[in-house]
């Protein structure tokens, strides 16, 4: 005889092993029970019962009448069992395996909060404190998660390629280089309080790598979008931003970290930013242009995705932004290497292209 056993919570909301017994026999002991056999099923069966599934191969009964009182009294009790075992753990290696960079727009997202925060214009008692915090928790979320990923290269090497071909997740490959961005800002605003000018140092190594990670996205993610992906106008969302923005937003932190570089690297940083800022800005509000068609053509997007437009205000965002901070940063620099008049004019082009830019965001926003 084999038994199974089903628990399900009773209508008092406790558990309850009798409403929901599934008993089931095989047909040669349905037979002997018929015509009056009483033999006892070994022990062995109840307590594998536990661990078995149901099979084709078995016939339910309905009628709990066929047991007596003492193998009911173990089947219930082995239910019993059952019902209070823990959910097991997930392991480790199942978090590494299964690890994609779209946690990375957690910690992008900390690291904006954190930013914003701070540029509060009302003098909120702790608002310092509390961006300084909120920046702390993004860079140590930003360290687990560059590890988990990493692991995940390192040991499922198969399984992390395959981020390549898909059309969506390989979009979030721009938030880890935009995530790192929030880093280096955080540290220029509340690492230079705490360590001074080696902050200044770790945000100018950082930034070198940011760079070369936006750029990086900028050319592959847009190669897989030819090559091996699939696409159709119908399912472009506008997560297709997300590597091409990370040079921007890469443009608008090395803007930042230009007032506290000296002459030479601050010339080499500006003109940097400037060709990330061009190697970005232009093609996001083209992609901005075929988004709109898409809505146009079909509609919004479903409602999983229905998020993603918040998007579309990044390239506007970052790319006013940078362009403010750039020519706010040209006359000093300029002039250092003798250019006083570009200076001059990069900073007239700044406040028209930002102020342009950031009308048209507030535009889309009212929209």
């Amino acid at each position: 005889m084999r038994v199974i056993l089903r628990l399900g919570p009773t209508t008092n909301g406790s558990c309850c092993a009798e409403p929901l017994l599934v008993l089931l026999i095989s047909p040669a002991n349905r037979w002997q029970r018929a015509r009056g056999f009483k033999g006892m099923t070994s022990p062995q069966s109840h307590l594998s019962a536990r661990r078995e599934r149901l099979s084709p191969d078995r016939v339910p009964i309905d009628k709990l009448g066929d047991l007596d009182a003492f193998e009911l009294r173990r089947v219930i009790s082995a239910g019993m069992g059952l019902a209070h075992q823990k959910t097991p753990r997930t392991p480790l290696s199942d978090v590494v395996r299964e690890f994609t960079p779209n946690w990375f727009a957690v910690t992008m997202g900390t690291g904006a909060l954190a930013l914003a925060l701070n540029q509060i214009p009302l003098p909120l008692p702790g608002t310092f404190d509390i961006a300084g915090g909120l920046w702390l928790l993004d860079l140590v979320l930003f360290v687990l998660f560059a590890a988990l990923y990493a692991a995940r290269w390192i040991f499922f090497f198969g399984g992390a390629r395959q981020i390549f071909r898909d059309s969506v997740r390989s979009m979030f490959l721009g938030a880890i280089p935009m995530s790192l961005a929030t880093i280096i800002n955080g540290l220029l605003v509340f690492g230079l309080p705490l360590w001074g000018k080696l902050a200044v140092s770790i945000a100018h190594a950082l930034w070198w790598a940011d760079a070369t990670m936006s750029v990086g996205c900028g050319l592959l993610v847009p190669f897989l979008m030819f090559t091996i992906q699939s696409h159709t106008m119908e399912r472009m969302t506008a997560v297709w931003l997300l590597p091409i923005v990370a040079a921007g937003v890469a443009a608008a932190s090395g803007a930042l970290l230009v007032p506290h570089l000296s002459g030479p690297e601050a010339f080499t940083v500006l003109m940097l930013c400037y060709a990330l800022w061009a190697f970005s800005v232009p093609l996001a509000m083209s992609i901005l242009v075929i988004l709109l068609l898409r809505l146009v053509l079909h509609k919004l997007p479903d409602r999983e995705m229905a998020a993603s437009g918040w998007l579309a205000l990044g390239p506007i965002g970052t790319g006013a932004l940078g362009l403010l901070l750039l020519g706010g940063d040209a006359p000093a620099v300029f002039a250092a290497a003798g250019l006083s008049g570009i200076g001059d004019v990069a900073f007239g082009v700044g406040i028209v292209g930002g102020t342009a830019i950031a009308l048209k965001a507030r535009t889309i926003e009212s929209k």
